[in-house]
């Protein structure tokens, strides 16, 4: 015989097996029925108080799954609510009570609760005109009467003076403003306001006679026949001036060379252009004009076959000259003769700097360009500043930039011929 009970903890587990033992007694018993009979009812009373009422137990409560986390989570609550600020009209979401002051309250604006000063006196409504919300008393001073600007009524001048039914001065109306007048000045309008201004006369004439000793001026003026003279004989000098000094190429005068490094005549004399010398010749414009042509003179052709190259220079000073032109090839020095070279239009002022550098290569015989003679003292037609320059072991082209008062040149002792029209 067992008994089907299983029990929960460690003494209902010893308490069965008590049980059991006991039943095992019995069953294995050689003792009459009769002798056990009495032993089986006490055991029988004994199971029955086991299955019955189960001795109370308790539990820590580690061994309560979940329950040491609950109740930490319900701690730090509490913790929390105990230390929670008392909430406050300010913490609503529509209320804000910033700038409160003793006998304030919350009037509703705009979405929102905010301070403001009870205009309800003891509770009846308003009791002064400046607590209406469109009225203001701002300014006030004796005689005024309220006037509305469009959204609130506010202290005025009273136009109406005693009572009529209009202004009685022109500053009370309201597009006149008389503000800054002055004796003489008319109310002009503009912008939709009437203001005192300076009158503008209308566009008008007036005869001579209405201008005092205009016809007596006049009188003593010159006459038409003598104005008529005049302007002949300015006529006349400009004339006569053009052709003394020209500003374009006129064969009329010389051979219509505008300026020139020298005098034709003085350059008779022809001077080598030797392979690899590069010569800077410069002179200074006594007037403006355009130049178009560059003018030079071989004396003698060059013979074989190199190269030419020339380069036409302006510029403030002889140490800051910058390329105009570059002219190139056999044919401005394999004939002899004077060489017209275009050069577009060059506008030229006057006290300006001009120059050409040159520079042959690889002729047989060089060419020969018409200068000044040399010889002692040729220097002296070209004076002390650096105005004919030259530089051995040179090939083309010719710089972009020229300074003719570097210490790299060597002054020459006579001049080549340049001409510009």
């Amino acid at each position: 015989m067992t008994i089907p009970h299983v029990p929960s903890n460690p003494e209902r587990i010893a308490r069965a097996a008590e049980q059991n033992l006991l039943i095992d007694q019995c069953n294995n018993t050689t003792n009459t029925v009769a002798e056990h009979t009495s032993t089986l009812s006490d055991h029988g009373a004994r199971l029955l108080s086991l299955e019955s009422a189960p001795p109370p137990h308790t539990h820590p409560i580690s061994e309560v799954t979940g329950l040491r986390t609950e109740l930490d989570d319900h701690d730090a609550r509490l913790s929390t609510l105990e230390t929670a600020p008392a909430p406050v009209l300010d913490d609503l979401a529509d209320v804000t009570a910033t700038g409160a002051t003793d006998g304030q309250v919350l009037k509703f604006s705009a979405g929102t609760w905010a301070p403001a000063d009870d205009a309800t006196g003891t509770g009846g409504g308003a009791t002064t005109l400046d607590q209406l919300d469109d009225v203001t008393t701002a300014g006030a001073a004796a005689g005024h009467v309220l006037k509305f600007n469009g959204s609130t009524w506010a202290p005025g001048t009273d136009n109406t003076s005693s009572g009529g039914t209009g202004a009685t001065v022109l500053d009370e109306l309201t597009d006149v403003s008389t503000t800054g007048a002055t004796d003489g000045q008319a109310l002009v309008y503009s912008a939709g306001t009437w203001s005192p201004s300076a009158p503008t006369p209308a566009a008008h004439v007036h005869a001579v006679a209405d201008v005092t000793g205009l016809q007596a001026a006049l009188h003593g003026k010159a006459d038409d026949a003598e104005i008529t003279a005049l302007d002949g004989r300015i006529g006349n000098l400009e004339n006569a001036a053009s052709a003394l000094y020209p500003t374009t190429a006129s064969d009329t005068l010389l051979y219509g060379d505008v300026i020139s490094s020298h005098q034709r005549s003085d350059c008779q004399w022809g001077e080598s252009l030797t392979n690899n010398y590069m010569t800077a010749v410069a002179t200074r414009s006594p007037k403006d004009f355009t130049a178009t042509e560059l003018r030079l003179c071989v004396t003698a052709a060059a013979v074989g076959s190199g190269t030419f190259d020339l380069k036409v220079y302006t510029g403030p000073s002889l140490s800051t000259l910058a390329e105009r032109h570059w002219a190139y090839g056999q044919d401005k020095v394999n004939t002899a003769g004077v060489k017209h070279i275009p050069i577009g239009d060059l506008a030229i002022a006057e006290g300006d700097h001009i120059a050409i550098c040159m520079i042959a290569t690889g002729w047989t015989t060089s060419p020969r360009l018409s200068s000044t003679p040399t010889g002692t003292g040729a220097q002296l037609l070209i004076g002390e500043r650096p105005y004919s320059v030259y530089q051995a072991g040179q090939t083309f082209p010719p710089p972009a930039v020229l300074n003719t008062t570097e210490s790299k040149w060597t002054r020459a002792n006579q001049l080549f011929w340049f001409a510009f029209a």
